[in-house]
């Protein structure tokens, strides 16, 4: 059948078939939604192409009135326009809103265009989910029981199968797959050599809330044994554990990714540094100089450097003492500002055992103070306690001291512990650990 009437006004019937060999302006002043002052709209088929407005899956353009003139691609269903609803990308979840027990966390996106005509409402823009902020600890020892395999929650919440074997020196990382998987690499186990396994040596093992027991993960060796090493997750990647140094001489100055061919040189010797892990990047504190161990007692350094997946990217103020063997981590102050922390450690032969703290803070500019400065005492000496940040707080377990006790204590520092000097011990792991991993996050989606 011909087209009749004025297209620029009239409405195409769905009875009608419109065969046409020009892009013709047909009204949408009928449509649900459509200002019939403000909008018209045409087809962007091909010429000589058959148009019906009532089929659905064609798309044309949907002229706005505006100054200026706004024109936005549509899906025409039924001769009407259907502009969708776009949405950004979620957030990240929020922190816990409990500091113990059960709490709530929150993410958002934002609406980046509001349906129109037809269009169908936009999806949810706020999620939440319960929470319950804690620490997963993994291995370790002590001279009472031994080398350790047990797994145990900081509170005591979940029930985590024991690792296959003990290990010590090793890490634990979180990544953040659904449910949420931990990896334990490396490491030190019963024997005197670095930890091996049957059947492949100097691997990774994970676990998650959906799985029995332990399994190697992505069924992969690592490229050197790694033992006393850090271990960093970068934001927003599900798969990707970076580990760096490590006792061995070919761990020592080395970085590498766990399962993939990439690694890169260290500028100084990582074996038992701390790492401090920040979304973009890591920062390695201090360490052993393995090489000079054995030529005179300054085997200790007090480097501290910044690297991301690529590689080196700066050296920042070095420590005030060197030390190695030390926990660290970080606080996020009530500005925003983020304030570094190592505590505890080895100074060497000449310093022995360390209780002493020291802090670097960021100047709110993306930048670092000059220099480190003094923090908060620990109680006594501590060697090999590890650290984690929690809910803006650093919590620090474990360790041993000159006397070869070892502590289950979980001590804790916040913002106005480092304004006034002082660590508050808050509760005990299960039994006493010194050399083990710990790693914050989830306990309620870690654990299920």
């Amino acid at each position: 059948r011909d087209c009749r009437g004025d297209w620029s006004s009239d409405v195409c019937s769905s009875d009608l078939h419109c065969k046409h060999t020009t892009r013709l302006p047909y009204s949408a002043a009928h449509c649900p939604g459509v200002n019939r002052k403000r909008s018209k709209g045409f087809y962007t088929g091909g010429l000589d192409q058959d148009f019906l407005p009532h089929t659905p899956d064609q798309h044309g353009v949907l002229t706005i009135s505006s100054d200026p003139p706004e024109q936005i691609k549509a899906l025409w269903v039924h001769g009407c326009p259907s502009v969708e609803c776009e949405v950004d990308e979620w957030t990240r979840w929020s922190p816990c809103s409990a500091t113990s027990g059960r709490g709530m966390q929150e993410r958002r996106r934002r609406v980046l265009r509001e349906p129109q005509a037809i269009g169908a409402p936009c999806p949810e823009l706020v999620q939440t989910k319960w929470c319950q902020p804690g620490l997963i600890i993994t291995g370790g020892t002590n001279f009472e029981t031994g080398n350790l395999k047990t797994v145990e929650s900081y509170p005591f919440t979940c029930g985590i199968p024991e690792m296959p074997t003990a290990r010590y020196g090793h890490t634990t990382s979180v990544l953040p797959t659904s449910p949420p998987t931990l990896v334990v690499c490396g490491g030190q186990g019963e024997g005197d050599g670095w930890f091996t396994s049957d059947p492949t040596p100097y691997n990774c093992i994970a676990w998650r809330n959906d799985m029995v027991e332990w399994k190697e993960h992505l069924g992969a060796s690592l490229g050197v044994p790694r033992v006393q090493h850090s271990a960093w997750v970068p934001a927003d990647q599900n798969t990707k554990i970076v580990l760096f140094g490590g006792v061995s001489g070919q761990a020592i100055n080395t970085a590498e990714v766990v399962g993939g061919d990439q690694s890169f040189e260290l500028q100084n010797d990582a074996s038992y540094s701390c790492s401090i892990s920040l979304p973009a990047s890591v920062i390695l504190t201090g360490g052993s100089l393995i090489a000079k161990a054995r030529q005179d007692s300054d085997y200790v350094h007090a480097a501290v450097d910044r690297y991301d997946t690529s590689g080196f990217v700066e050296a920042m103020p070095s420590l005030r003492t060197a030390r190695h063997g030390h926990g660290c981590g970080f606080i996020r102050g009530p500005d925003g500002t983020t304030v570094l922390v190592v505590a505890g450690g080895n100074g060497g032969y000449t310093v022995g055992d360390l209780d002493t703290a020291e802090i670097l803070r960021s100047t709110g500019y993306g930048g670092w103070a000059p220099g480190w400065t003094a923090g908060p005492r620990l109680p006594k000496a501590i060697l090999l306690p590890r650290a984690a940040p929690l809910q803006d707080k650093l919590l620090l377990t474990g360790g041993w001291d000159t006397q070869y006790t070892h502590f289950d204590s979980v001590m804790e520092l916040d913002y106005e512990g480092l304004e006034k000097h002082y660590w508050t011990q808050v509760g005990s792991m299960q039994e006493p650990r010194s050399a083990h991993s710990i790693v914050s996050g989830n306990l309620t989606s870690i654990c299920g």
